[in-house]
């Protein structure tokens, strides 16, 4: 997760050495877009790594089907860059940049439910005295989130990366 988080600076390092000598304000100003992406990305990805720890703090053992889902949340987490470096050079409002953005956070968002899922319903998975009923609850209110942010994206892409707000507005309710 540390990799996948600091792989995200790379596209906005690379306008410092394009403008050698360059004001930081004016860089950020010229490319305001690739910030944006940029700290709604690591806050999605941190969000992501944060609810993960809090379900595999309290595993104790794991199955295929677990292992196959906790891949496909890395997979979601590590592809992310990549539509990510395209909204950053390019308008988030072009169809489908923003949705498949918003796809692949909903690959990532939905694989970790999946992950509470299966140690929720394994109990022989999870430590003593465990209680991961509201980690699943929350976890599922985040792929309803972002279904609706995914839907919002394809229906109408003008929006752009907006219905991500949805999520953002979630989980500063349940505290980040």
């Amino acid at each position: 997760m540390a990799i996948a988080i600091t792989l995200l600076v790379f596209p906005i390092t690379d306008l410092a050495t394009s403008d050698p000598g360059g004001n930081v304000l004016t860089i950020i100003n010229a490319h305001s877009g690739k910030f944006v992406t940029f700290f709604v990305t690591f806050l999605a990805i941190a969000k992501l790594w944060k609810d993960n720890h809090g379900l595999y703090r309290d595993v104790r053992a794991y199955t295929v089907p677990l292992l196959w889902t906790q891949v496909l949340w890395l997979l979601g987490i590590v592809f992310i860059t990549f539509p990510m470096d395209v909204l950053s050079s390019a308008d988030d409002s072009k169809f489908p940049n923003a949705a498949v953005y918003v796809g692949t956070l909903w690959l990532a968002t939905a694989a970790l439910f999946a992950e509470y899922l299966i140690v929720v319903l394994t109990p022989r998975l999870q430590m003593k005295d465990t209680n991961l009923r509201p980690g699943l609850i929350d976890s599922g209110i985040d792929v309803l989130a972002v279904s609706v942010a995914f839907i919002l994206t394809l229906t109408a892409p003008q929006l752009g990366l907006k219905p991500l707000v949805i999520l953002i507005l979630g989980e500063s309710s349940a505290g980040l």
